[in-house]
Formats: structure tokens, C-alpha cells, sequence
């Protein structure tokens, strides 16, 4: 994660679905969710492009 952007780009990973389909997510941009308060609460992805492996 780049701290002068806010978010992380380029980003391709193996990652699993609801339904227990692995797939590999291409060309991500990912940030990190932080409340009103400052508090981590998670993470977000989008992704234009993804494989079912």
C-alpha cells in the first residue's frame, strides 16, 4: 500500500469466492477502509480483468 497515493495499483493475486472458486484477479487497484474515527476497518479491491483457475 503507497502512502502518498492512499492505495496500491498493479495489484494480481489468487483469491477464493463465496463460493469456493479459486480465481486470479489482474491489474487491481486495492485501499485500505478507515472510518470517520481513523479506525482500520478492512480493505477494497477493483479489478477489471480476472481467470477462473
Amino acid at each position: 500500500m503507497s502512502d502518498k497515493k492512499g492505495y496500491s495499483d498493479g495489484y494480481e493475486g489468487v483469491r477464493i469466492s463465496g463460493s469456493g472458486k479459486r480465481f486470479r484477479i489482474e491489474q487491481a487497484v486495492v485501499w485500505n477502509l478507515i472510518d470517520e474515527k481513523g479506525a482500520y476497518r478492512g480493505q477494497a479491491a477493483m479489478f477489471p480483468s480476472w481467470t477462473w483457475l
